[in-house]
């Protein structure tokens, strides 16, 4: 059994590296005691994938984390539903780490997503033609790998709003005049991953229901 669990990370721990983020988040789980399954071998190890994840000091709305519960989950989480687990989890959480959503979903999250939606807040109308380096060492031209882009003044700040796919993921903060950046959204394809998730959560509720059906006829 796996489930999907969407995250938000803010305030000051959006500083936190990536391996940072994913060591809290497999901390937390172990604290809210969650009937994980483990690796085999001598270093067993929670079978936890993530999405790729945002860069340092980017606030991440669309943090996304499946975990593979042991067959069969003891009956102490069995009976659980979502927000049970949601509350569970976030009882042990840190400040500004905070569980969002839980889906219980057998969708391989990497397999699945394919572009993030960002929104960048800026002092100064941003160049998106400037060519960048990435610190890689690639270089790339902003404007030439984001799609829906949108640039809007509001105030004294432009607000910047784009999508961008998983092969062309830059640091949002390479771009001149970003003072603070935001992963908004995952995408599957054309549906936000969100609503891709519920309707397997409700496939699989569907499936669990019918299964339950027939056995109950054939007894």
């Amino acid at each position: 059994m796996q489930i999907v669990l969407q995250f938000k990370k803010t305030g000051f721990l959006r500083f936190l590296s990536g391996i940072e983020t994913s060591n809290a988040i497999v901390k937390l789980l172990r604290r809210a005691n969650l009937p994980m399954e483990y690796s085999q071998g001598f270093n067993p190890q929670p079978k936890v994938s993530f999405l790729d994840s945002a860069p340092t000091g980017v606030i991440d709305l669309a943090l996304f984390v499946g975990v593979k519960l042991r067959e069969p989950v003891p009956q102490e989480f069995a009976e659980f539903d979502t927000e049970t687990i949601k509350r569970r989890i976030n009882d042990v959480s840190l400040k500004n780490l905070s569980l969002e959503r839980v889906f219980v979903s057998d969708i391989d999250l990497n397999k699945a997503a394919t572009h993030f939606e960002y929104t960048l807040i800026c002092r100064e109308k941003p160049n998106l033609a400037e060519r960048l380096r990435k610190h890689s060492g690639k270089e790339f031209v902003p404007m030439e790998v984001v799609e829906d882009l949108q640039i809007i003044l509001k105030g004294k700040l432009y607000v910047v709003k784009y999508k961008v796919g998983r092969s062309n993921l830059f640091n949002p903060y390479l771009v001149h005049g970003v003072f603070l950046a935001i992963r908004r959204r995952a995408f599957a394809g054309g549906k936000d991953l969100v609503e891709v998730l519920g309707e397997s959560a409700n496939q699989l509720r569907s499936d669990a229901v019918g299964s339950h059906n027939i056995r109950r006829d054939k007894a």
